[in-house]
């Protein structure tokens, strides 16, 4: 179960993520990155013995979802500074 509200908190981190930074084309896309970084997060929260039981399930996976979205954000800003589209 806790799986589930980590997959369900990194869709809705990544989708508000979208549109927040106005990023309407690729909602999917952050949605994707969204509930990759919650899985993560998620794991790495099991792995160091903490209980990420609820109601703590969905802090977990939204911290992980945006964590990962700041970071691939980070890197896209990164590699496309100064270059024109």
């Amino acid at each position: 179960m806790e799986i589930f509200v980590w997959l369900v908190a990194g869709a809705i981190s990544g989708g508000l993520a979208a549109l927040v930074a106005g990023e309407r084309e690729q909602w999917a896309a952050n949605m994707a990155v969204g509930i990759c970084g919650a899985l993560a997060g998620g794991i790495v929260f099991e792995s160091l013995a903490f209980d990420s039981a609820s109601p703590w399930s969905a802090l977990t996976g939204l911290g992980g979802a945006l964590f990962l979205l700041g970071v691939v954000h980070g890197m896209d800003r990164a590699v496309h500074r100064g270059h024109t589209s």
